[in-house]
């Protein structure tokens, strides 16, 4: 047997895990660029961030004027109405800006898991067939002393 034999082009069933581990590393690598992570701007326009500004603007003036009620009488129920609208409709905003944020959090964290555990399997699998080989390399060994 021939030294160019014995190491040419590793057959269909050795190359497998090699691919794999390839296609994990690409995941995880991927999984750390920004452009390739949703980011959540589909569903977090720019629109939707003045309207979360004002809308805690006028949260916190509606809490500060109920704050300074005592001071002032003629702060009524309205002024508490008008407070819990504002609250409920920061909150409405809150909530939709969470759930973008984490959106790409999950992507990437999708990305990173899934390209761990293809490389984990293409590194496991590659020293298991390795391992298959070893008696190949001991019979050339053989042959050459």
């Amino acid at each position: 047997m021939a030294t160019s034999d014995l190491f040419s082009a590793p057959p269909q069933h050795r190359l497998w895990p090699l691919v794999l581990l390839a296609l994990g590393m690409l995941l995880i690598g991927l999984s750390f660029l920004p452009s390739i992570a949703v980011d959540g701007r589909s569903e977090w326009t720019d629109e939707k961030a003045l309207q979360y500004q004002e809308a805690s603007a006028t949260l916190h003036g509606l809490a500060h004027e109920i704050g300074h009620a005592p001071e002032n009488p003629g702060v009524g129920t309205n002024s508490q109405q008008q407070l819990e609208a504002a609250q409920a409709r920061f909150d409405e905003l809150r909530r939709q800006l969470q759930a973008a944020r984490s959106r790409s959090i999950n992507w990437a964290l999708a990305l990173r898991s899934l390209g761990a555990v293809l490389a984990i399997i293409g590194t496991i699998a590659y020293f298991a067939t390795r391992r298959k080989r070893a008696p190949e390399l001991r019979e050339y060994h053989k042959v050459s002393n």
